[in-house]
């Protein structure tokens, strides 16, 4: 009896022992509760204190020190195995093309998370391409550059982001071996918006600015002289100070006539749309021509050649119809009108304008004659994310082109004959091969009716017999349609078992579309009774306004309890609504002005539905990088609050940037190696 007595009693020590292993020390954070009144809405706030700047406020600094010591201890056994595959990834190129200022095409070669680039010249007459220059950058690259060939390959301007989130303009000779840039000029960019050309417009020493902030949307010129005296310096060209043009605000360049124009709206009511003609030097732009705006439609300035002005209207539902105005007769014709897809992209080469559409997985693309209007599809792909090269000089047509399981590389049509394209970037290998993977698509209906479209990758031979590890992402941009873009890290996860999943934007067949969360509900039960998967191999991971429906879905939906998140910044409606940042967009679907709507934004804050002595599973948060939209202050509050308020040993850690290193994070491969050892340790898988 004595000898049972004992081995109960032992079992009994190890299981509160094997608790305590697991149970992790956080940081106290201090429950401060404060109580403000916004619409006539009454919010408390436990833990406004961490908004506070920690170089200003000692205990934020403090709280701060010690969950980057708990995540540091956390990781501190991890293998350096995921380490060393991560670095083999990111070390092949990808290729991307750069604005120049003449007709000549340059591309870069860029290494992910990374500030190393190499720029290359392409050669057209079936020469290896040149190699001009390798550089170690201020700032890293992560997937895309903004770049500007100037005079003739001489120099090359790029706009980067410094860890303290300052948008610099850098110039750099590409004709001498100097590692320096020629000049830097900071705050040249505030906040840069993902437009259909981003940074630089015109192929001429001309880049936008936008500031979505204060309602300022300027034009600049880089203005450099003919000799040898430096520095570059940069001068606003035109300045719209019109609160109601926040993100309505489109340029264009005429190559023949030299002309810039700019596309906005004349009043808030948005009637009006005005393109008009901007004269350097002068005072004020006058109006060139005026448009009326359908009822429900949003108009944009897409492009300009010296015979037509080339304008979207984007309905609802980002559909969007193409319509061309002849300069010298006004008159309004119909190029290209598709209502069942997104406009993504829009180009001008010399005497063609070039527009592409894409719904999910299907791509469409037009070549259009600027004197006939004539229209040919060009030879796309599906499956794959393509952007277009935008010079007038440019007789062919050249395109970069990356799929879920292939980087960027680089194509070029000649117009005579579009069945022929050709492959210009020459690149050696990849550290893995394409061939080993599949992209699957597949479509559900719920209960509701509503139509949920899945795009699932993975290695190929897997068998569906729900021992699968999944991993299911949703942030705000896969709403519209499913991104065909590589994602490093999803050969990391399908190399080791994984199915990765995103979604689309579900088809309704009724008023009340499901939300976000219950959408993920309904994806994994989908997987799960397919046997894609099981209950305990689930992963999810949150990007912005995706964690915010990931939380919705920890808090709303018991039935499955995903053993781990990852949460990639906080993107909470409810903070960046008092700091009113997100009134830019067009249907305010963010503004609030009323008790309704604020009880509505408040009830949908992720943290401010953190419940008490809820078992919620493992978390990592990362901070995102410092910028207005998605605060680092957003992160640490929803850390503090799950880690206070939450009962079990589950562990919520959060990963910061370490501040000490040059670039804007301290790598965005940690965050992928952190993330992966996160949820092979909580999901029991052997990543060796």
């Amino acid at each position: 009896m004595s000898k049972i007595l004992h081995l109960f009693i032992g079992l009994i020590f190890l299981f509160f022992a094997g608790c305590k292993q697991k149970y992790l020390n956080y940081p106290y954070a201090e429950n401060n509760t404060t109580i403000e009144i916004y619409n006539g809405v009454q919010v408390s706030d436990d833990y406004k204190w961490l908004e506070s700047n920690p170089e200003n406020n000692k205990l934020t600094k403090k709280w701060i020190k010690e969950e980057e010591e708990l995540c540091t201890e956390y990781f501190k056994s991890r293998k350096n195995t995921i380490k060393n595959r991560i670095e083999e990834l990111a070390s092949s190129e990808h290729y991307i093309m750069i604005k120049s200022d003449n007709d000549t095409l340059y591309y870069a070669g860029i290494f992910p998370y990374s500030n190393q680039l190499n720029i290359y010249k392409h050669n057209p007459e079936n020469k290896k391409n040149s190699l001009l220059k390798h550089f170690n950058l201020p700032f890293q690259i992560n997937y895309d550059l903004n770049a500007l060939v100037l005079r003739n390959g001489e120099y090359i301007a790029m706009i980067g982001e410094n860890k303290h989130s300052i948008n610099s303009l850098y110039i750099y000779s590409l004709t001498d071996n100097s590692p320096n840039p020629l000049t830097t000029i900071k705050h040249v960019v505030d906040r840069p918006l993902n437009r259909i050309d981003n940074g630089f417009l015109f192929v001429k020493d001309i880049f936008e600015v936008e500031n979505i902030y204060s309602g300022a949307n300027s034009l600049n010129k880089c203005v450099y002289s003919n000799n040898e005296s430096f520095p570059f310096v940069y001068n606003e060209i035109f300045r719209d100070e019109n609160i109601y043009n926040k993100y309505i605000f489109d340029s264009a360049y005429d190559f023949e006539t030299k002309d810039i124009y700019i596309g906005r709206y004349a009043s808030e009511f948005k009637t009006e749309y005005e393109i008009l003609s901007i004269i350097e030097k002068e005072d004020m732009p006058h109006v060139k021509l005026s448009i009326s705006s359908p009822k429900g439609e949003v108009l944009r300035l897409a492009g300009s050649d010296d015979v037509n002005f080339y304008i979207i209207a984007v309905e609802g539902d980002l559909k969007g119809t193409l319509y061309a105005i002849n300069k010298k007769t006004h008159k309004k014709e119909v190029v290209i009108r598709n209502t069942f897809m997104n406009v993504q992209d829009f180009a001008l080469i010399k005497d063609h304008a070039i527009i592409h559409y894409k719904k999910e997985n299907e791509n469409r693309a037009y070549l259009i004659h600027k004197h006939s209007l004539l229209v040919d599809e060009l030879p796309l792909k599906d499956q794959l994310s393509y952007k277009f090269y935008r010079n007038q000089n440019f007789e062919k047509i050249y395109f970069q082109a990356e799929s879920l399981i292939n980087p960027k590389d680089i194509y070029k049509i000649n117009p005579a004959d579009l069945k022929n394209t050709k492959k210009i970037t020459e690149r050696v290998s990849l550290p893995y091969n394409p061939d080993d993977y599949k992209i699957e698509h597949v479509t559900y209906l719920t209960e509701s009716g509503d139509e949920v479209k899945l795009q699932l990758t993975y290695k190929r031979g897997i068998k569906k017999d729900g021992s699968n590890p999944l991993l299911l992402m949703t942030f705000l941009n896969a709403e519209n349609s499913f991104l065909d873009m590589f994602y490093l890290a999803r050969i990391l996860y399908m190399d080791h078992g994984f199915i990765f999943v995103q979604t689309a934007k579900s088809e309704s067949k009724n008023k009340n579309q499901e939300d976000r969360s219950k959408r993920i509900h309904t994806s994994l039960e989908f997987l799960i009774k397919e046997n894609y998967t099981s209950e305990n191999k689930i992963a999810l991971l949150g990007r912005e306004y995706g964690a915010t429906a990931v939380m919705q879905f920890l808090n709303n939906h018991e039935r499955i309890k995903p053993p781990v998140v990852l949460m990639d910044g906080i993107y909470d409606l409810f903070g960046q609504n008092q700091k009113e940042e997100l009134n830019y967009s067009e249907n305010n679907m963010f503004t609030v002005n009323s008790m309704h709507k604020m009880k509505d934004l408040v009830h949908k804050s992720p943290y401010h539905n953190v419940k008490v002595k809820k078992n919620y599973p493992p978390v990592l948060l990362m901070t995102s990088p410092e910028h207005k939209i998605i605060t680092k202050s957003e992160t640490y509050k929803m850390t503090a609050k799950l880690q206070m308020r939450t009962r079990g040993y589950n562990p919520i850690i959060m990963l910061s940037p370490d501040q000490k290193n040059e670039m804007i994070e301290y790598s965005y491969k940690n965050y992928i190696e952190y993330a992966f050892c996160f949820l092979s340790r909580n999901m029991n898988i052997d990543y060796i």
